[in-house]
């Protein structure tokens, strides 16, 4: 659903597939999320939530497809020659537009819950304390 009919997508993945040797983990997933629209993915243990999320973080590499963050693609850049997988650096990047909340957080618990959800504005963005309050 769309939140608006001119909204551009802020994640649109396209036919993704990501397997772990023999095992199809994801298999021609299709996701589009428009900007203020709040999605819920739900399934079974082991259906495939978790790894769908990381391969848009990055954290997984896909097998085939391709994931697309306000219109750039993620963690290839195209050339005259076809893709081209980015550089560690450049995926880095990339990652520091997006966030996730892991299923295990490991938050810091001598921080209150605002120091832990503004750290890492301050690292990853060099934000000062106030900005990242």
């Amino acid at each position: 659903m769309k939140s608006s009919p001119d909204a551009a997508p802020v994640v649109d993945v396209r036919s993704m597939s990501k397997h772990f040797g023999e095992l199809t983990a994801l298999d021609n997933v299709d996701l589009t999320v428009y900007e203020r629209e709040v999605v819920a993915i739900l399934g079974r243990s082991g259906s495939g939530k978790s790894t769908l999320v990381r391969c848009v973080d990055q954290l997984e590499e896909i097998d085939s497809g391709a994931i697309y963050l306000d219109g750039e693609l993620l963690g290839y850049e195209r050339t005259s020659s076809g893709l081209r997988t980015l550089s560690d650096s450049a995926r880095r990047i990339q990652r520091r537009r997006m966030s996730m909340v892991f299923q295990q957080f490991n938050l810091f618990p001598h921080w209150t819950v605002l120091r832990n959800v503004t750290e890492a504005p301050m690292v990853a963005h060099g934000l000062s304390r106030a900005d990242a309050r």
